[in-house]
């Protein structure tokens, strides 16, 4: 890992968290993400790397978030990529832009869908038919 430089670990990254969600094993991505992921943000503070490479990186770890059950970071996290795009991609490259970001709504869509599921199995089933029968 010393010997590569940044954006190649954001891929390898990627490629790691990719391949263990494609394969079912969560619980790999997920250690290997709180092990390596404060490592590589910590290092994308000096700068001098390619800010897409990054952004990819915060919606994959936004996904093992997600996975996880903390909601909260990974709704930062997809946030966050978000801006990049915003931010960082040039005019040319607009169809890049509109993809990725169309991609992250998509997660966070996704997101809020188990938010609000897990809000309403929270709610017992008498105060939800209540609520119902009001509107």
């Amino acid at each position: 890992r010393r010997h590569v430089n940044i954006d190649c670990q954001f891929h390898l990254y990627r490629i790691f968290c990719v391949a263990c969600t494609e394969l079912g094993d969560y619980t790999k991505a997920c250690t290997y993400s709180e092990r390596v992921f404060p490592h590589l943000m910590a290092q994308s503070e000096r700068g001098g790397f390619n800010q897409f490479v990054k952004a990819e990186a915060l919606a994959e770890y936004g996904k093992v978030c997600k996975r996880l059950g903390k909601y909260n970071d990974s709704q930062k996290y997809y946030d966050e990529a978000f801006l990049i795009y915003k931010k960082e991609c040039p005019q040319e490259d607009d169809l890049r832009r509109i993809d990725v970001q169309a991609r992250i709504r998509f997660e966070q869509a996704d997101l809020t869908l188990i938010r609000s599921i897990i809000e309403q199995k929270a709610v017992p089933k008498e105060a939800r038919r209540d609520s119902i029968d009001k509107w």
